[in-house]
């Protein structure tokens, strides 16, 4: 469960970049 919620979140901190990265083109 620990490694699963650690893949979480990350997948979420890679999908907050993206948007970031999305926001500013």
């Amino acid at each position: 469960t620990f490694l699963w919620f650690k893949s979480v979140q990350a997948a979420n901190k890679e999908a907050e970049e993206q948007d970031k990265r999305d926001g500013y083109l």
